[in-house]
């Protein structure tokens, strides 16, 4: 499913403008297909960390 929008979850909710900048989309994308090829994109699967940013699923 292709991403049609990125929100800054956090400044959202502290009713601030959110600056993401543009290159993380495609660091989200080829981190994502990683997990994808290895298995591990799926429910329960850890907490991954990128640096500036990390998912937990």
């Amino acid at each position: 499913m292709p991403m049609k929008r990125n929100w800054g979850c956090y400044e959202m909710f502290q009713g601030r403008p959110s600056v993401v900048q543009p290159e993380i989309i495609g660091r989200m994308r080829d981190a994502f297909q990683g997990l994808k090829e290895s298995g591990k994109l799926r429910h329960g699967s850890g907490t991954f960390d990128y640096g500036d940013w990390a998912v937990w699923l």
